[in-house]
């Protein structure tokens, strides 16, 4: 049986907040089909209502799978201390004159 889901149920499922959902997953033009860094289509939702909208089931878990089994850099990788010698320089002085006397 073929099931609609709405945003709130496919967020969820995905695991995604509403900015990264509208942002990245969802397909808002032709031009742009593709989410971010990947060659995984946008999930294509439909009008249900004047200000409803929904995806079909298939679809939500097709792009569940397609995510599954692709490596993805979704987040921002946190810099490690000796990537940023500045910063290590900078904590070290600051450790230097709050451990003095």
């Amino acid at each position: 049986m073929r099931k609609i889901l709405r945003p709130a149920e496919i967020r969820h499922r995905l695991g995604v907040g509403n900015t990264k959902f509208y942002t990245d997953l969802v397909l808002h033009t032709a031009a742009d089909p593709f989410i971010p860094n990947t060659t995984i289509p946008r999930l294509r939702m439909f009008p249900l209502g004047e200000r409803s909208s929904g995806a079909m089931e298939s679809d939500v878990d097709a792009l569940i799978e397609a995510l599954a089994g692709q490596p993805l850099r979704l987040v921002t990788p946190i810099r490690r201390e000796s990537e940023n010698p500045k910063r290590t320089k900078q904590c070290r002085e600051t450790s230097k004159r709050s451990s003095r006397p």
